[in-house]
This record gives structure tokens, C-alpha cells and sequence, in this order.
């Protein structure tokens, strides 16, 4: 048994057939087909089942290859590990997002941060909490950027920064003030976005407040984005709860309905995960420090512009 073997097996898994494992790997159909056979003879246990189309997986192979993934896993931490301690950044890194950051965290940090490591590729997905979660458990993704703390068993948390809450509010309503108080406001036409997304149990958790207690609409929509929300809300004449970097590049006539809320202000912390046995550490404090800094400046530029947006 070797590595090799592994990575065939792990190859038909993932695409389904040997034909395309065997252009994955490189070798021809019928070598793969041969080293999988040797391997299961060795082990005396049949991982495929080669007479279903396409080919399936047998109950003791299933069992088994969940242990390959662990075992491939490890072997490419230890290669990381090892041009690690040579001073090199190489490698792959998947990361995952949660929708309700990605769009205005990534924009102005991603593209400069993987230019400094020419020798990595980063691939990065809008994911909800919970299949970051998965995921990290799987190993099938090395980090993940969304609201903190998560508190789960095998993942660790980075804090990055934490972002307030202002009410957008497009209602008939008027305030005395430019900063009100959650007991001001009037959740009748409250939105928000749809189940699965943290940032809807956040907000309501701020509110205090249940769905369905009280509403002027005779629908639920939940929205799949923030724009999403956004245009709801201002096509509806309704209101919700923002992440202060959703709204910096609101226009004039949106950031009139932008209210502070008053102290304690109600705040998100966003943080990044991993599994706790990730090796790049040196490469998440470089991204740590840098995602620091951008959010720091371009808090800082934008309350230069308007009193609506304070620091953290």
C-alpha cells in the first residue's frame, strides 16, 4: 500500500469513473484500474463496485476512504509544513466566506494580499456559516471569514475586527436626532435576510424581536443578500439593521435614512477559522494584521467624510 494508491482511490471518488481519475493522475485507465486492484486484493477488501454505471462505492470502501482523506490530508501538511520551515509560501488555499462580508471585505484586500505570495493560489467562495463549518471538519477547506464566536469543537478563531449596527430605516417615521435608541424604533416592517444567513439571528437577537409578531406586509421574503435587503427595504418603505461596511458607499439620498444607534451599539465580531491542526500560521498572521489595517483606514477615511460612520 502507498500514497499513490490513495490518490487513485481518492480520484474515482471524486469524479465518478476511472476513465476521467485516470486523466486526473495522469496515467492511462487501465494502470489506475490495475493499482486500485492491487490495493484492494492487499487490504482484502472491495472499495468499488465496477458493475454499476457509473461505478459506486461499497459500504466498507465508503468507511475507508474517509480515512484516505484524513491520511492524503495530512501528507500535504507535512509537504506544506516542510517548505514552511524553509521560508516558502506554496501551496493551495481554499477559503470561505460568508455573503454578508465577502462583498465588502475582499474588494479591497484580497487582490493585494495574494500578490505578495506568487508562489500560492487562493481560491475563495461565498459559503453560510455552517457549510464553512463542515467543511473546515472535512478539511475540504483550509479558513473561513464570518461572524465570531462560533464556539465548535476542532476550530480555532483569529479575531479581526468588530463592526457595528446602524438602522436603515426608510419608513414615514422621523427621528429627533441622527442617533436612536433600539426602544425608538418600531419593528412592524422589519427585514431581513433568510434563514441560514447568521446575520439575520444577529439582528434579531439585537431587536428582541420574533417573526410574525408583528408585520404590514401578508408575505415572507428572505432576502439572499444585503443589496438584496437594501432594495427591499427601500422599495417597501421598510427598515432594517446594516453591518457598517455594508453602507460606506451608499449614496446621499440613502445615507439620509442611516442612523447611529444609541450606546451600548450593537456590534458583530467577524473573525477567521480554521481547523486546529492548520499549518500556515505565519501566512493567517499576515492576514490578520493586513485585514486589520484595511478595515482600520478605511473606517478612518470615511468618517473624515461623514459623522454617521465612527470608529470601533
Amino acid at each position: 500500500m502507498n500514497i499513490q494508491q490513495l490518490e487513485y482511490v481518492l480520484a474515482v471518488k471524486e469524479l465518478g469513473n476511472f476513465s476521467a481519475a485516470a486523466d486526473k493522475c495522469n496515467i492511462t485507465q487501465s494502470t489506475l484500474s490495475t493499482m486500485i486492484g492491487k490495493l484492494e486484493d492487499q487490504i482484502g477488501i472491495q472499495i468499488f463496485d465496477r458493475k454499476t454505471k457509473p461505478v459506486s462505492i461499497t459500504k466498507e470502501g465508503e468507511v475507508l476512504i474517509c480515512q484516505m482523506k484524513i491520511v492524503s490530508f495530512e501528507m500535504e501538511q507535512f509537504k506544506e509544513t516542510v517548505q514552511l520551515l524553509k521560508g516558502d509560501f506554496v501551496g493551495h488555499v481554499s477559503i470561505g466566506v460568508i455573503p454578508t462580508v465577502a462583498p465588502y471585505l475582499l474588494p479591497g484586500f484580497l487582490n493585494e494580499f495574494a500578490h505578495q505570495f506568487p508562489k500560492m493560489e487562493f481560491t475563495v467562495s461565498e459559503m453560510t456559516t455552517g457549510q464553512i463549518i463542515d467543511s473546515l471538519k472535512r478539511r475540504d477547506l483550509d479558513l473561513g471569514i464570518l461572524a465570531t464566536p462560533i464556539n465548535v469543537n476542532e476550530i480555532s478563531e483569529i479575531p479581526l475586527y468588530n463592526e457595528s449596527f446602524l438602522l436603515f430605516d426608510c419608513t414615514d417615521v422621523s427621528y429627533p436626532k441622527d442617533i436612536v435608541s433600539i426602544s425608538e424604533i418600531n419593528f412592524d416592517n422589519l427585514w431581513l435576510m433568510e434563514e441560514g444567513h447568521c446575520l439575520s439571528a444577529q439582528v434579531l437577537n439585537i431587536c428582541d424581536f420574533k417573526i410574525g409578531k408583528s408585520s404590514t406586509h401578508n408575505f415572507n421574503f428572505g432576502a439572499g443578500s444585503i443589496d438584496s435587503l437594501i432594495r427591499f427595504v427601500k422599495r417597501n418603505k421598510g427598515l432594517t439593521l446594516l453591518p457598517e461596511l455594508a453602507t460606506l458607499e451608499f449614496s446621499a439620498e440613502e445615507k439620509a435614512s442611516l442612523f447611529q444607534i444609541q450606546a451600548p451599539v450593537p456590534v458583530r465580531s467577524i473573525g477567521i477559522v480554521t481547523h486546529e491542526h492548520f499549518v500556515k500560521r505565519d501566512l493567517l498572521k499576515k492576514m490578520q494584521e493586513q485585514i486589520q489595517l484595511k478595515i482600520k483606514l478605511t473606517l478612518q477615511q470615511n468618517k473624515s467624510e461623514s459623522v454617521i460612520f465612527p470608529m470601533i
